[in-house]
């Protein structure tokens, strides 16, 4: 919904009819009243509103016409260049159309893609690109690729590392562009899957000590899930040096610290309840019994602020910090540029930045042929799948409700096959606030 002419900020003109601004973010307003609930989410003149009521929306949106001049678009089909596609209770938002804007200004719209974000390895000659290597050009593209990472965090690493470059960029950071470009030229259908599930909030905090080889600073990385969905994360470069591996992790758990405070208070906005401690999951063993263990204080007074935030909500019950081993870290694709390309691939399928194909029957599963698809099926966790061209995998064992993702590559008149790696389940994700709203079973609505 549109509303014309803006004379005044719509977050203003909104709060009427028993609306009230969350205090978590000014942007949101809610309405609560008797057993109805309806939440309004503004961006400028764009509207996205949704609730459990559809008598007292249809009410709402007739009020709203009477005192402003809107344009219903019906259901959400795009919200601020976010493709959103809707098949029974699942929702999958993309950016596709926006990716292959960005494609078309660095004119490379058709290269050939490729497997992984980062580059591991630089050849020994750059080559030229006299439009990439233009700086004008090289912060629009940065720019454009940041508001991408809203539905893909398997590029918000990359992106990062280009954005500290934007003042000078040279000859290997127009390299590292132009080789970012080519993997979204090959993932230009992946984006963040949203099902419904249960609101039990689990963090993930990583960091990359003295990542950075000229200022020797850290990259901190951590990630937040509402069950099995996505639904914030984050890639910083720390303020200062950090002296030890541990004191770079300890201040990436604090940051996450006062994220998950947000998010709980943003829960609280939507009536979903936050009594139980956050897992907040790092395999640092020194910060976690730092955190733990005040004894460790007079070793660490160079981060006593830090310390003292995180152990202060430990006590409080605002957060449970547990250990995770290296490999099942979700956060380590925020934080590393070194990463293999089989490791980059698990951890996407760990993040849930997937290419979703809605399947009519959930127990079988079609492929494309010269495809990759990731498809949400119900499966046992020690079955393997088998998958040839054109015909359906069936797969065998199914004995638990729980979810995996599984990669089938298809090529015409070839058989393969494609084990499970791990027992980690399905995780689904969303940017933003509409998470929460569709786990309660709201239907989104943009007008």
């Amino acid at each position: 919904m549109r509303p014309y002419p803006l004379r005044s900020n719509p977050r203003e003109r909104c709060s009427f009819g028993g609306f009230t601004h969350s205090k978590s973010d000014p942007s949101l307003l809610l309405l609560r009243q008797q057993q109805v609930n309806i939440y309004l989410l503004i961006y400028v003149d764009d509207i996205l509103l949704t609730g459990d009521n559809p008598a007292a929306i249809t009410e709402l949106l007739s009020k709203l016409n009477l005192k402003f001049a809107m344009k219903n678009l019906g259901d959400a089909h795009a919200f601020l260049g976010i493709q959103i596609r809707k098949h029974n209770s699942q929702y999958f938002l993309s950016q596709e159309s926006y990716a292959v804007t960005i494609l078309q200004h660095a004119n490379l719209l058709d290269c050939n893609g490729l497997a992984s974000p980062t580059c591991t390895k630089f050849p020994s000659d750059f080559g030229q690109d006299s439009h990439l290597s233009d700086p004008r050009t090289y912060r629009s593209i940065t720019g454009a690729l940041k508001y991408l990472t809203l539905t893909r965090p398997d590029i918000a690493f990359s992106t990062n590392l280009l954005s500290q470059h934007m003042h000078d960029p040279g000859p290997q950071h127009v390299y590292m562009l132009k080789h970012l470009l080519r993997y979204i030229k090959g993932t230009l259908d992946f984006g963040l899957p949203i099902t419904k599930s249960n609101l039990i909030l689990r963090s993930f905090s990583d960091a990359d000590w003295e990542g950075d080889p000229i200022s020797r600073k850290s990259t901190s990385g951590f990630c937040s899930f509402l069950s099995d969905t996505l639904i914030s994360w984050t890639v910083k470069k720390q303020h200062t040096v950090a002296r030890s591996s541990t004191e770079s992790e300890y201040r990436s758990l604090a940051a996450l610290t006062a994220d998950i405070i947000w998010l709980k208070r943003i829960l609280t906005d939507f009536g979903i309840p936050s009594d139980q401690p956050t897992d907040l999951f790092c395999d640092n063993t020194s910060a976690i019994a730092l955190a733990n263990n005040p004894v460790f204080h007079a070793r660490t007074k160079h981060i006593e602020i830090d310390q003292r935030f995180v152990r202060d909500h430990i006590t409080n019950h605002n957060i449970r910090l547990l250990p995770i081993s290296t490999v099942d870290q979700v956060a380590d694709i925020l934080t590393k540029s070194s990463l293999s390309t089989p490791r980059f691939q698990q951890l996407i399928t760990k993040l849930t930045t997937l290419q979703l194909q809605f399947c009519s029957n959930p127990h079988v599963l079609r492929s494309d042929p010269c495809s990759r698809a990731r498809v949400l099926v119900p499966t046992r966790f020690t079955c393997a799948l088998r998958a040839s061209y054109n015909q359906p995998a069936a797969l065998s064992g199914m004995t638990s409700t729980s979810y995996v993702t599984l990669l089938v590559i298809a090529t015409p008149n070839c058989t393969c096959s494609s084990d499970l790696q791990g027992t980690m389940p399905l995780r689904l994700a969303c940017t933003g606030l509409t998470t929460c709203l569709h786990s309660r079973g709201y239907a989104l609505t943009r007008m």
